[in-house]
């Protein structure tokens, strides 16, 4: 938009600086309404015509333009509305993310403001969704990441001693996925990573999340749930992990195993010493060959076969 056709708002906001934007445009009205008026007095006072002049008809006049001033006035209040909406629209959207629901259906320039707005803030809001995510998951599982799920590690901790409520947290391991990936390629391993959350996603309950941790290593939360519970639970995903085998490109079918290390927070302990317990019974299960439950009082609940089985689709 050039510069030049600011010229005239510019010069009144210079002239009536104290003014709002509808005082700006009664003004105008006002300059534009007073004309006649003032051309007839011009004219009356330069060709001596008053005394043929009734002075109530100037009366009448002066009064009609007060009085079409304010309605002018009140008009002019209401038709910048729409203006004012959508500057509080954007500022509820910028200070508070509260999305507006401005009207679209309107075709003048005011109407074309109004959708403009409403359209802008729903592109900013689908981006910030959008870079929400990218912040938040992993890309390749959908889990959270480490750093959100720290996040809502700290919070669960934080709500647990708020309200006395309890978790059991769970490092789980893919096993053996370094060989697997130099035997069928990463491309397979990141389908193993893809079937292990997918199927930890299949038994969570609401309150539950599971983060990436890093490489093949996951955090599971079970809200609400002691260790035995849990261990009941991470052996159900390990034996359902387990049963279903995944095909490579060749068509063998590899059965995956999993290991796991629970550890039930205790009130007081900061979320740094339940990770620390837990990742400990993790190398323990590790430690002893793997495919097993380990809580972090040294308990073992079940141990999977040790070995990685492949065969082919006839040998099946």
């Amino acid at each position: 938009m050039r510069r030049q056709s600011l010229a005239l708002y510019e010069n009144l906001s210079g002239l009536l600086s104290r003014c709002s934007y509808a005082g700006k445009l009664l003004a105008v009205a006002l300059l534009g309404g007073s004309l006649p008026l003032i051309a007839v007095l011009i004219y009356v006072h330069y060709t001596d015509m008053m005394e043929g002049i009734l002075w109530q008809t100037l009366i009448v006049a002066a009064l009609s333009m007060i009085i079409g001033v304010a309605l002018s006035a009140y008009g002019i209040s209401k038709l910048t509305t729409p203006i004012a909406l959508c500057a509080q629209a954007l500022r509820d959207y910028v200070d508070e993310g509260r999305a507006p629901a401005l009207p679209t259906g309107h075709g003048d320039l005011v109407g074309r403001l109004m959708r403009e707005t409403q359209r802008t803030i729903e592109l900013l809001e689908e981006r910030r969704r959008s870079l929400t995510a990218k912040a938040m998951y992993d890309f390749l599982t959908g889990a959270f990441n480490r750093r959100a799920g720290a996040e809502r590690l700290q919070t669960d901790t934080e709500r647990a001693a708020r309200h006395g409520g309890g978790y059991t947290l769970a490092f789980i391991d893919l096993d053996n996925l370094k060989q697997l990936n130099d035997r069928y390629g990463h491309h397979f391993g990141d389908l193993c990573l893809i079937r292990l959350v997918d199927t930890i996603r299949a038994d969570m309950r609401k309150g539950d999340w599971v983060a990436r941790w890093g490489g093949d290593e996951f955090v599971l939360l079970l809200w609400d749930v002691n260790a035995n519970a849990a261990a009941e639970v991470l052996v159900r995903l390990g034996n359902a992990f387990t049963k279903e085998p995944l095909t490579t490109e060749t068509g063998e079918l590899v059965s995956l195993r999993m290991s796991a290390g629970a550890c039930q927070h205790q009130l007081g302990w900061q979320d740094d010493t339940v990770l620390r317990y837990a990742d400990a019974a993790l190398f323990e299960a590790k430690r002893n060959g793997g495919g097993g439950v380990v809580t972090s009082d040294g308990s073992r609940h079940r141990h999977w076969p040790s070995e990685t089985t492949n065969k082919s689709p006839s040998e099946s």
